[in-house]
């Protein structure tokens, strides 16, 4: 397998690239989300995790400022990758971080609720037990030092065809 060196233009241009990737995260890090918004075109597309995917800067400023209300989060070991070209990246990086406010579907950061039954698996808190005997619940990811969170949100719900006598 023959590779084509790297030119010059190459290399500048895969260094542009990761500069603007490495500013856009410490704008991120610094809570600078009109900074994070100047890196962007007005027909961004936004796919999150957990959520409808948004198009445009207005959407992305309003995610942002959800995001602000409910969390603060600090990005680390950020690592940029850049094709040779630098016309494609990505950034891989851990996310660190505290609850603020309690976010929709999530019940406040107190105590986990009363329930029968409960499993810790996976970093997750899974009860049973609270309302309905045929429903199992669990927890957002469990961040140490934080309180457990739940959700409403199907994807936190297992309904079991029988009621539930315990759980393992």
């Amino acid at each position: 397998m023959t590779t084509t060196p790297e030119t010059a233009a190459d290399s500048e241009a895969r260094a542009h690239t990761a500069s603007l990737i490495r500013d856009y995260y410490k704008a991120f890090n610094a809570g600078q989300s009109e900074a994070m918004l100047a890196f962007l075109t007005d027909d961004v597309i936004h796919d999150v995790n957990q959520g409808e995917r948004r198009h445009g800067l207005e959407k992305f400023r309003a995610f942002n400022a959800r995001m602000d209300h409910h969390y603060k989060e600090d990005l680390k070991d950020i690592a940029v990758m850049v094709s040779k070209d630098g016309t494609r990246a990505a950034a891989e990086f851990n996310v660190h971080g505290t609850y603020r406010n309690t976010d929709g579907g999530v019940a406040p950061n107190t105590l986990c609720p009363p329930h029968l039954f409960q499993a810790v698996c996976s970093s997750r808190l899974w009860v049973a037990g609270q309302l309905d005997r045929c429903l199992v619940t669990s927890s957002k990811i469990l961040v140490e030092g934080e309180p457990t969170q739940f959700s409403d949100l199907d994807a936190f719900s297992v309904f079991l065809p029988q009621k539930c006598t315990g759980i393992a």
